[in-house]
């Protein structure tokens, strides 16, 4: 017999995949995941199961394709199953959510050579996000089956906990084939058992360089820093990384704007975040080409980034951190300026030379040059004891509805302010601005929010609680 289910579906530590960013296409690609993620998911139980309402996201978010972050890591939907499904249910759901993670960070696979490497990445990507599930048969009031079924959850994170299948070392240790390892209580006997059947499995391969949790791609017994394998990889693909090595998840999300939208404008560094307004001024006085000439008078000792700016006269082309003086005063700063050919002596002269190029146009011109730029992050006041208050799933649907257009009018507004934003997802912010419009961005962004819910308050909540700490305000950090 088919019965209704309250189901509850999340992917919990999100600020933690976030948090662990050196670029900022490192944040955009922690959130955006998550939100692709979500969409992918749904999508996929409403194409294989009998989904009879998505209360959260609202349903509009699901065909839509943003380049940000636009839902949250939690849904709200009601299913009706079989009662004997709700556990094949589940199961289906998690098998489901790795294998759409795969699909989205392995995207590398064709340019590894390294079979080891490739394994090893699988799991890494595979093992890298929890997802919790869980459900609740519906009795008719929406209210309490909500509570139990958050409660459940709040339980199910307590005491589930991910059982990893094998050993990160230079090679992947599977442990199902290699059970009769595990006989030993002790952990140093463990290891010594490990050691003498595979060598190479427990020795210190070094960690990836933006997460630091799991082992970079590519070393071995012979190589700790998988050094050859990642000049090999820069070299076959043209990849700028940097110096940089990573483990599997965070390799396939430094891809991810390029395997879901190529078209995107590229992720503004920091640096050009600050120098926004900078840059807007230099072109309202008529100085772009002035300032692009300290560049051109070398302009074949430079990078490649920086001659696409100088040959296209485009001073938006030209990062903010190559117009601050201040970089060119140290070489760990201003080392990728520079065409790899040209001598170290070279390059110091070259930028004493930028350096004071640059401090004479700004002093000439009566500009300074911005160094901070402000991370803006907002979020709705108590929102949780709002929700509380909703009667039916029909009544959060409506809000989901509320905070879906409050979503769609951030991104302009973050860029009418010349910010970037990360995301915007239900009633959560996170933006990078400019100083001299960061708190102006975010008073806009308030009042919108405040605008876009003001209906729905007064419609249903006001009825129930007419309190000024009911009222939909935004705090901002």
């Amino acid at each position: 017999m088919k019965m209704d289910y309250l189901v509850y579906i999340t992917i919990p530590s999100v600020q933690k995949l976030i948090s662990a960013s050196r670029k900022t296409v490192d944040l955009w690609a922690g959130s955006f995941l998550v939100s692709a993620l979500m969409k992918d998911l749904l999508n996929l139980i409403r194409s294989q199961y009998n989904v009879v309402d998505i209360i959260l996201p609202h349903e509009d978010l699901l065909s839509s394709r943003s380049d940000i972050a636009d839902i949250p890591n939690i849904s709200f939907l009601i299913i009706s199953l079989e009662e004997s499904e709700s556990d094949s249910f589940i199961k289906s759901v998690e098998d489901n959510f790795k294998n759409i993670l795969e699909k989205k960070l392995l995207s590398f696979k064709e340019i590894i050579k390294d079979e080891d490497a490739l394994k090893l990445a699988q799991k890494q990507i595979q093992n890298s996000l929890n997802l919790f599930v869980a459900l609740k048969k519906r009795s008719g009031d929406y209210k309490s089956d909500r509570a139990s079924v958050i409660k459940y959850m709040a339980t199910l994170k307590g005491f589930k906990s991910r059982k990893n299948d094998y050993i990160e070392g230079f090679k992947v240790f599977d442990l199902s084939s290699h059970t009769n390892v595990f006989s030993y209580p002790d952990y140093k006997e463990f290891l010594f058992a490990v050691d003498t059947l595979n060598p190479e499995i427990v020795r210190g391969a070094y960690r990836c360089y933006i997460c630091g949790d799991r082992i970079i791609l590519g070393a071995d017994e012979y190589d700790f820093t998988a050094k050859r394998f990642w000049e090999r990889l820069e070299q076959d693909t043209k990849l700028d990384l940097e110096g940089e090595k990573l483990c599997g998840f965070c390799f396939g999300k430094r891809l991810l704007k390029e395997k879901e939208f190529p078209e995107r404008e590229k992720a503004p560094s920091v640096s050009d975040v600050a120098m926004k307004a900078v840059k807007k001024r230099i072109k309202e006085i008529g100085k772009t080409q002035e300032i692009l000439s300290i560049f051109e008078k070398h302009k074949d000792k430079f990078s490649s980034q920086i001659a696409r700016a100088l040959n296209r006269k485009e001073l938006d082309l030209l990062d903010g951190e190559w117009l601050m003086p201040v970089t060119w005063e140290n070489e760990r700063d201003y080392e990728s300026a520079f065409d790899k050919k040209i001598s170290n002596e070279e390059r110091r002269l070259l930028a004493k030379e930028t350096a004071r190029s640059l401090t004479e146009f700004y002093k000439n011109h009566a500009l300074k040059p911005t160094y901070h730029y402000a991370v803006l992050i907002m979020d709705g006041d108590s929102m949780g004891k709002k929700i509380s208050l909703l009667d039916t799933s029909e009544t959060q649907k409506e809000l989901s509805k509320v905070l879906s257009q409050f979503s769609k009018a951030v991104k302009d507004i973050v860029k009418s302010y010349n910010g970037y934003l990360v995301y915007s997802g239900g009633d959560d912010v996170l933006a990078l601005a400019p100083l001299d419009t960061a708190i102006s961005c975010a008073y806009k962004i308030q009042n919108t929010f405040q605008e876009t819910t003001k209906g729905f308050y007064e419609r249903y909540i006001k009825p129930v609680r007419d309190e000024a700490s009911y009222k939909f305000t935004m705090s901002a950090g």
